[in-house]
């Protein structure tokens, strides 16, 4: 037996609900190298319901939410580390839980035109 998902089994309720979601985060400057994160926001994800006994089955939207929590250590104005913990509801196990480490590069764009103009023009 075989069941193709399309978007157009769902229907106009659950279409509305794609794009509904929310989303709440907060940063603090611990001390002058480091930022402590936090957000929650709303994931949405396909549920599939399949009864093969009956060959039926339906399709709908439902909302997880997503937590994160972790530190930003700055090392330079242009470099930062990232380490944070992520959380699923839909994940009931503990070993779910996902750490994340990141490196963050910033280029100032505005800088780098205005000294790459400045070299042109030999103003530097």
């Amino acid at each position: 037996m075989e069941f193709a998902l399309y978007d157009s089994y769902l229907d106009n309720d659950e279409h509305s609900k794609k794009g509904n979601g929310l989303f709440f985060g907060f940063t603090n400057m611990v001390n002058s190298s480091t930022m402590l994160l936090f957000d929650i926001t709303t994931v949405p994800r396909l549920k599939l319901n399949v009864n093969v006994e009956e060959q039926e089955y339906s399709v709908s939207f439902t909302h997880d939410y997503l937590i994160l929590w972790g530190l930003r250590y700055f090392l330079h104005d242009y470099f930062s580390f990232d380490s944070a913990v992520r959380f699923y509801n839909s994940k009931s196990e503990l070993s779910d839980i996902q750490v994340k480490l990141g490196v963050n590069v910033n280029l100032p764009i505005k800088r780098i035109v205005s000294d790459a103009g400045d070299l042109v023009s030999g103003r530097k």
